[in-house]
């Protein structure tokens, strides 16, 4: 019996061993892991040597059972015997946990303790920290050895990459990973790391512009795209040529923000695709083709008719027309409307509320829709392509009045008009004027003649410009001239004490004055005598004809005349008036008269010469009372 129960007893040991045996193995195999690493401390600006002062490592017991760590080695430090580290907790060793006889006062317990020269004297240090012996390099890769001081197997290794921009910024272990994160979002030692596992950032989205579209050629073509992801991840922006894919145009990484500009892409098709990153990685968008070529725009479009200054709210009231003066619709997306005086905006136009104008339609801008503020006394609107070219433009100035619009007539000119028509084909209605045309008094806006011809005087109300051209005409105080462009009337306005000069049709004059609408009247008012200048005389004409005679002494009476004004006219006797003078012809009546008086003084000249010539009569008979025989 004595022997059946030792036997029993060795069995149970033997059993005992290989289970207790087995336990101890397994609990010999840690979860203790290195967590958190202070190795590029910020220093304070009293002390810049502080870097070796406040590094620290934080070590993690994930186990749900306390290790005893005595004896391990971590970098160049022991650790004390008896240290052990609860579960779920951790142990931070410091390089000067409390400060030391340096005196700096820069320590680990100064840093994220209460600064009171004693560890765990207040619960912000409700956690195990010890003084270690260490030296990590923060300016190039560094790896940190966990020695649990069994086999080489057993050791435990992390390898960092420092950054000296990162200063006071932590490594920290991804919680439940083996991922590393740098924690930008603060250092924790002795609680739960704070940063957050990282997924691979997500592909770009929203492309633009998008596959396969065709964009008018610009000086300028933004690409856009946006991202779902939520964390920080810059992108990388690349564009080549299509039918060269090898020639990469532009690779531009490490951007931040969600568009890229190029400019002076000249018309081609070309090849882009953005790749977004992050800590984790990178993920391409799909490549995108895209067309920029030269359009075409029509040339038809012009600016109808403004509306400076309507009746009643003008932010609301104020519009610009276009027309199309085409036999086809024409989209004006992408086309410029912009102000010229003052505080000038430009308005880009596109799908407000559609852009398409249609053969021989108008388009209408308001003020509101633009944020175009034309202003009541000068102003002007400019029409221009996309491709920058300037199409038509247009300036008003003063004159007009409350709800007048400038407005375009057939020909191209524009002028107030008392009747706008939005939408509708202009009514070119002038204002009626009701003043004395002597008692106007002008004072120009400019001081300096602007130089125009005759047919433009239109675009200059109100200014004061220089013209020159031909005398059309002259009566009194008015005259016209014409350089080929347009007839323009001058007048003289009494008050100035103008005497107007002698002028003949045809002579070139230049004129000094202000563009005036007097009623419908148009009119060019000179200021001075030195504002009429004559340029150049027209070419005397000298006429001379030989006249008729019905004798010979008239016909020689005709050929003196004759020689006598042919004399004159070499010697510059005759003038241009006594020419006209002498070829005027007589009416029709009076030629008649003088024909009929001719014919019968001729008629009595040859009754008398024959009375005359007539032969004398014979007397027949003798004396009565004489008988000769």
């Amino acid at each position: 019996m004595g022997k059946l129960f030792k036997f029993f007893l060795i069995i149970l040991g033997i059993f005992s061993f290989f289970i207790f045996g087995i336990s101890l193995a397994e609990e010999d195999i840690p979860d203790v892991v290195i967590n958190e690493v202070m190795a590029n401390p910020s220093c304070p600006p009293t002390n810049t040597n502080c870097d070796y002062d406040l590094e620290w490592i934080e070590v993690f017991n994930s186990g749900s059972t306390p290790v005893n760590i005595g004896g391990w080695k971590i970098d160049e430090t022991v650790i004390p015997i008896g240290i052990e580290i609860p579960a779920n907790d951790y142990l931070v060793i410091a390089r000067e946990l409390i400060d030391g006889t340096d005196g700096d006062m820069d320590s680990f317990e100064a840093a994220w303790g209460d600064a009171s020269g004693i560890w765990g004297d207040n619960p912000v240090e409700n956690y195990l920290a010890i003084d270690g012996t260490m030296s990590l390099t923060n300016t190039q890769s560094d790896s940190i050895i966990l020695d649990n001081q069994k086999t080489e197997a057993d050791n435990y290794r992390e390898t960092f990459s420092w950054d000296e921009t990162e200063d006071g910024i932590t490594w920290q272990r991804i919680p439940l990973t083996n991922e590393w994160a740098l924690g930008h979002c603060g250092e924790t030692p002795g609680t739960e790391n704070c940063v957050q596992a990282i997924p691979p950032p997500l592909a770009p989205s929203g492309i633009s512009p998008t596959n396969f579209q065709t964009i008018p050629f610009t000086d300028q073509v933004v690409f856009q795209w946006k991202t779902t992801d939520t964390q920080p991840q810059n992108f990388e922006f690349i564009l080549f040529d299509q039918l060269n894919p090898s020639n990469i145009i532009i690779d531009e990484s490490d951007l931040t923000s969600f568009q890229y500009e190029v400019t002076n892409l000249l018309p081609n098709i070309y090849c882009w695709q953005v790749i977004a990153s992050n800590q984790t990685g990178e993920t391409p968008s799909p490549i995108y083709t895209f067309t920029l070529y030269n359009p075409v725009y029509s040339d038809a479009i012009v600016i109808n008719e403004l509306m400076p200054n309507p009746s009643g709210d003008e932010t609301k009231n104020e519009w610009i027309e276009l027309c199309n003066n085409s036999d086809e619709a024409v989209d004006l997306n992408g086309w410029h409307l912009k102000d010229l005086y003052g505080s000038t905006h430009d308005f880009v136009i596109f799908n407000i509320k559609g852009t398409i104008i249609g053969p021989h339609q108008f388009l209408i801008f308001y003020r509101s829709e633009t944020n175009i503020t034309l202003n009541n006394d000068t102003d002007g609107v400019v029409l221009i392509q996309p491709n920058g070219k300037i199409l038509n433009q247009t300036v008003f100035s003063k004159g007009g009045k409350e709800g007048w619009s400038w407005a375009r007539d057939k020909n191209g000119k524009f002028s107030w008009t008392v009747s706008p028509t939005p939408l509708k084909k202009n009514i070119i209605e002038m204002p009626v004027e009701t003043s004395n045309e002597e008692s106007q008094t002008k004072e120009p806006i400019n001081t300096i003649p602007i130089e125009i011809k005759t047919g433009e005087y239109q675009d200059y109300l109100d200014k004061l410009v220089k013209i020159s051209g031909k005398v059309t005409s002259t009566s009194g105080n008015t005259f016209y001239l014409d350089d080929g462009s347009g007839v323009v009337k001058i007048y003289i306005q009494e008050k100035t004490g103008i005497d107007k000069p002698e002028m003949h049709k045809n002579d070139i004059f230049e004129v000094i004055g202000i563009v005036d609408l007097y009623g419908k009247t148009w009119r060019i008012l000179p200021q001075n005598q030195d504002d009429i200048k004559l340029v150049e005389a027209a070419p005397k004409i000298v006429k001379s004809s030989t006249a008729k005679a019905s004798t010979k002494k008239a016909s020689v009476a005709a050929k003196s005349s004759t020689s006598s004004a042919t004399a004159k006219s070499a010697k510059g006797g005759s003038s241009e008036l006594d020419t006209e003078k002498a070829n005027e012809k007589s009416p029709f009546w009076i030629q008649f008269i003088k024909t009929i008086l001719g014919l019968s003084i001729i008629f009595f000249v040859i009754l008398i010469v024959k009375v005359l010539r007539a032969p004398k009569p014979k007397i027949i008979g003798g004396h009565f009372g004489d008988d000769e025989t």
